[in-house]
């Protein structure tokens, strides 16, 4: 459920969102913050949210091309373990005649719905995110839209326990976790292709947990057969570092098609999903699936 809206006061609006899934004990809150739009290119968050990390993680889900995101979305982004959500403050908006957008912020680091005690402190997360946009799609001049983008977080850890889809530990984590992505888009006439690297370098203070650094990449092509009908290719892979030896270089390659219905707010969309998981050919396992998704 979201709830959306603005507020008496001027250039104040607010966002809520809940979620409620059957691997989650009750509902949770995701989104829950204000934006402060006075200015032309800023604007200032406060409370929840999503910090601005990564492509595929910044897209709502219903706009994405794919039932589920990519192993590195669900896991490498800082706040991964907690909904992809922490509290925090933000500012963001474009410059150079919205060539470039620009977002950063300061959270809290220990994740959705939980508030820092006065002895975590310095897991405070910093997060920074330039878009580059060189080319605007432009059919008539035979112009493809082209996008650029790069994030940077960095917190030093204290005691954190939230980070097991990183360290795979529930172990507090003491030491310095600093991440990276670098993605990209092509889109024209009904055709886009996007690619985003992702990289994790966790530095443990303590002997008894290892440091760490896992990444991976998708590479995703898709494209408007007709108005309705949008087939979709991708390819990924995670490497979650030595933590799971048997599991290296886990990869997936997927295909899949799209029927619009009534735009992304009635769709149903099918797949099949080769999966390798590094090593162990036991472990290997097809998938095919089907989903229909309704907003209203």
């Amino acid at each position: 459920m979201i709830l959306t809206g603005k507020t008496t006061v001027d250039y104040l609006s607010y966002r809520f969102q809940f979620i409620s899934k059957s691997d989650l004990p009750t509902p949770q809150i995701q989104d829950a913050y204000v934006v402060y739009d006075r200015f032309n290119s800023a604007q200032f968050v406060v409370g929840q949210m999503v910090p601005p990390f990564g492509r595929e993680r910044l897209t709502p889900d219903w706009q994405i091309y794919t039932m589920e995101r990519s192993e590195i979305s669900n896991n490498l982004v800082p706040s991964s373990q907690t909904l992809a959500r922490d509290i925090g403050v933000e500012v963001n908006g474009d410059t150079l005649d919205k060539y470039l957008d620009y977002a950063a912020g300061v959270y809290n680091g220990t994740g959705a719905n939980t508030m820092p005690s006065h002895n975590t402190n310095s897991n405070f997360l910093y997060v920074v995110r330039v878009v580059a946009t060189p080319l605007v799609e432009d059919t008539q001049a035979d112009i493809p839209g082209t996008s650029i983008g790069v994030s940077v977080s960095y917190r030093k850890a204290n005691g954190l326990t939230n980070l097991s889809k990183a360290v795979n530990s529930s172990l507090p984590f003491t030491g310095t976790d600093f991440r990276y992505n670098i993605d990209g888009e092509i889109k024209y006439n009904g055709f886009s292709f996007i690619g985003e690297y992702m990289r994790a370098i966790l530095t443990s203070d303590e002997a008894k947990i290892n440091s760490i650094t896992s990444d991976g990449y998708y590479l995703q092509t898709a494209y408007f057969a007709t108005s309705y009908l949008q087939p979709v290719i991708e390819y990924q892979t995670f490497n979650p570092d030595t933590y799971r030896e048997s599991a290296k270089n886990e990869k997936w390659f997927t295909v899949g098609l799209n029927y619009y219905i009534a735009g992304n707010k009635f769709k149903l969309m099918t797949d099949y999903t080769f999966e390798r998981f590094g090593r162990l050919e036991a472990n290997n396992n097809d998938t095919a699936r089907i989903q229909l998704q309704v907003m209203f």
